[in-house]
Formats: C-alpha cells, structure tokens, sequence
C-alpha cells in the first residue's frame, strides 16, 4: 500500500468525500485526488502532521509509505572525470579509479550506457549543485526546453553545468550563483556548444 492508498482508505472508512478532506487539511479536492491516484510524493510536514491529528494515527505512517520502493539491485559507474561549474575547466579528466554504485530503478528502465556519472567542479550552481557532487546524467543532444540544466561541451575541451537558454540569437549559459554572470554566446561560436546530457540524480556526501 502506497501512501495515497492509505489516505483514500482513511478517508473513506471515515465516509467522507476528498472535497471534506481537502477542507480540514486546507487544501483544494483536487489535491486530495492526486495523493490518492499517487501523484504526488513528499506531503509537507504541516500536511501530515493534520492527517494524522484528524484520522487519529501516528504521522510516520505516511512518511513509511511515502519512500520510494528502491531495488537493491545496483549498478557500478565510474566516476570518470570532473565536470567544471564554471567556463574554464576540461569536462572530462582521467578516470582515478572511483566507483559509485546507483539503484537499477533510477536509471527508469534505461539501459545503464545511457548515463554516466561526473564529478561538479566550481560553486558557480551554487547551492543546487555543490563541489564534490556527483551526478548521473542521461545522455541526450539536445535539450527537452529552453532553461533546461545541462550538461554542456563548449568548444574542444571545455565543459560545464549551467542553464541553457536558447533564443533567436545566442545562447546563454546561466549559472545559479548569482556572484557569477551568465556568458553570452552568438554568432559562429554557437556551433561550438554541443549537449552532452541531462542531470537526473545528484549524489552528495554529507559529513
């Protein structure tokens, strides 16, 4: 039972509708109807905490059912190189040796040779994305919207995380970090841009 199964079996045991749940919780009905149909994960605090206190149960129940069910089943990427968070840093180095393992059911039914797994260099996409984080990026050419997070090869040997905003007559690289400017790329140099891939799961270590 996911947890939106939960709430409708609380909610109709309590025999009222989604739109008198939605009330006590201070939501609208149609909120009430994406829990249950599972669409929503991650209910705020404050949120469970008024389910719990209406249908009278512990609060960690809806925190136990909200966690996605992972595989145990891994599969190794190599750390293969440093991904620069700023416009001067090599994309790719040498491979060190360094491994990490990721759950099967985060590549979503994608072959592992899809992605591959950098390592962000620089605060320029500060605090989304730290130094030292991993990430493993789908690979893809071209982005899904402009503004999209990509992961960007600029010229022969330059690679960077930024937002990519396309428009008519340029390109901008946008970083987060507001202490740092977008960089402007027109003309003949826009050829120089070429996709690698799309960030789909950060890893972070925390002390």
């Amino acid at each position: 039972m996911n947890v939106g199964e939960y709430i409708k079996l609380l909610r109709t045991q309590r025999g009222i509708s989604q739109e008198e749940l939605g009330k006590v919780v201070g939501v609208q009905r149609a909120a009430v109807q994406k829990w249950e149909a599972g669409t929503v994960h991650n209910l705020k605090r404050n949120t469970i905490k008024k389910l719990a206190d209406y249908f009278g149960v512990s609060p960690i129940n809806f925190i136990e059912l909200d966690e996605p069910d992972i595989s145990t089943d891994n599969v190794t990427f190599p750390v293969i190189g440093e991904v620069a968070a700023g416009f001067d840093k090599v994309a790719i180095e040498e491979w060190t040796g360094e491994r990490i393992n990721i759950p099967v059911d985060f590549l979503k039914g994608r072959k592992q040779e899809n992605y591959f797994v950098l390592r962000v260099k620089g605060d320029s996409m500060y605090p989304d994305y730290k130094e030292g984080d991993k990430i493993l990026v789908l690979k893809q050419t071209a982005l899904d919207y402009s503004g999209q997070i990509a992961v960007v090869m600029y010229g022969d040997d330059y690679g960077t995380i930024k937002k990519v905003e396309q428009r008519p007559n340029c390109i901008r690289l946008v970083p987060i970090n507001p202490q740092y400017p977008p960089e402007k790329i027109n003309g003949i140099d826009m050829e120089k841009i070429h996709i690698l891939g799309i960030p789909k799961l950060l890893i972070r270590d925390i002390d």
